[in-house]
């Protein structure tokens, strides 16, 4: 699995060819279901350090709805496990690619050097938690612990990420 088709995948319905066809390599059989207060569910491939989240299409397009659970579920994101992660330690590290070849082991240095300066940094108090890079249609985050450990990365759909800004 590489980072270049999840990221073409963002944005698409659960329903569309592509994402089925992904779905069946990661052996992932369940439909994402929102329920009625609360916009999005995950699929998890824990074996293959994945998870991924879909959310309410209504959601998405500010559609005012009783419910959540009768639009069409959208992909949004993904995140790529370190193998290292303090919580879900059940999740094995992701072997896939990651965007500018960077990898799971990789100093900030290194990812500075692939991706350049990072457009967010998420720090309090001198820790940083996460370095969030944009590159076209997605947000991708590098996580880390108190330790400065990495997590997990996160491939986020640009679009979703600007609908939770605006709240």
């Amino acid at each position: 699995m590489d980072h270049e088709r999840i990221e073409a995948l963002l944005g698409q319905p659960f329903e569309s060819s592509d994402m089925q066809a992904m779905l069946g390599e990661l052996k992932l059989y369940d439909k994402p279901k929102a329920k009625k207060d609360d916009p999005d569910d995950f699929l998890a491939a824990k074996a293959m350090g994945i998870e991924l989240m879909f959310v309410d299409q209504d959601y998405i397009a500010r559609k005012p709805v009783l419910r959540y659970g009768n639009a069409p579920m959208v992909f949004v994101g993904a995140t790529l496990y370190s193998g290292r992660q303090s919580s879900s330690p059940a999740f094995r590290a992701f072997s896939g690619s990651l965007p500018g070849q960077a990898r799971l082991d990789d100093t900030v240095d290194q990812l500075v050097s692939k991706l350049g300066p990072p457009d967010m940094v998420d720090e309090d108090d001198g820790v940083v938690y996460a370095r969030v890079w944009h590159r076209g249609i997605c947000h991708v985050g590098f996580n880390y612990n108190e330790g400065g450990v990495l997590q997990y990365v996160q491939l986020n759909w640009r679009d979703y990420m600007q609908r939770l800004t605006e709240d």
